[in-house]
Order: C-alpha cells, then sequence, then structure tokens
C-alpha cells in the first residue's frame, strides 16, 4: 500500500485503488499510474506499507476530522494503539487516519504489517 502526504498534510492512496485490492507478491514488479504533480508543491512523504494479508480500504472522508491528531499528540499520544484498533473498525475514515487505519487492522487482526516511507520535493 503507498500513501502520499502532502505539505498540507493531506493524504492520498495511491495504490492499490481503493476498487482494485491487489495483493502484490515478493519479487514481483507492478507499474504505478502516472501520478500528477499538482500544487501545493514542496515535501510530500510517500508512505509504503506492506502486509502478509490483504488489508481493508476504509472509504476515505476528506474535511473530517482526524481521531489520531484530536489531542495534538498524533501518534505519540499514550492511548494510540487503542485509538488503531477503533478506526480500523469503522469503513470510512479521515484521510489523516489512513495510516491509523491499516495499523489497527493488524492490531485487531494479531499479525504485523511493516512500514517505509520516502520523501519526495516536488517542483512547478
Amino acid at each position: 500500500y503507498i500513501v502520499d502526504i502532502n505539505m498540507r498534510d493531506e493524504t492520498t492512496l495511491i495504490y492499490p485503488a481503493p476498487e482494485d485490492n491487489n495483493m502484490l507478491l515478493p519479487n514481483s514488479i507492478r507499474e504505478l499510474p502516472e501520478i500528477e504533480v499538482v500544487p501545493p508543491f514542496g515535501r510530500d512523504i510517500m508512505k509504503i506499507i506492506a502486509s502478509p494479508i490483504p488489508l481493508k480500504i476504509p472509504e476515505i472522508i476528506y474535511e473530517e476530522a482526524s481521531r489520531v491528531f484530536e489531542d495534538r499528540k498524533g501518534f505519540e499520544s499514550s492511548n494510540i494503539l487503542d485509538i488503531e484498533r477503533d478506526i480500523a473498525k469503522s469503513g470510512r475514515v479521515s484521510d489523516k487516519d489512513v495510516i491509523a487505519h491499516f495499523r489497527g487492522q493488524a492490531l485487531n487482526g494479531g499479525f504485523t504489517i511493516y512500514e517505509n516511507h520516502i520523501e519526495l520535493e516536488t517542483k512547478e
């Protein structure tokens, strides 16, 4: 799974498309769809998540308040695991809570997901 977080903290699920929950097998190559670079330009973070089983892709709601960041501590919150578990039970999440949704599925399912990220600088 690839999630883009732009400099305004807006989140976009890049891969897979919600209607196309394809599993990428080990040592296989997948060409990503063409990504149009539009303002705001600046630093983007591409969060990459690998899971041993397919994750459910929630309906992503923009302009909805984040449950993870409502206490302004975000992923540093002392009760983040409970928040992630709860978010994973919902089929609709704020765009800011997509990563927590995936993490919560792993917590609720008793499996491990692996995360990494790359930082990109976009320019006009």
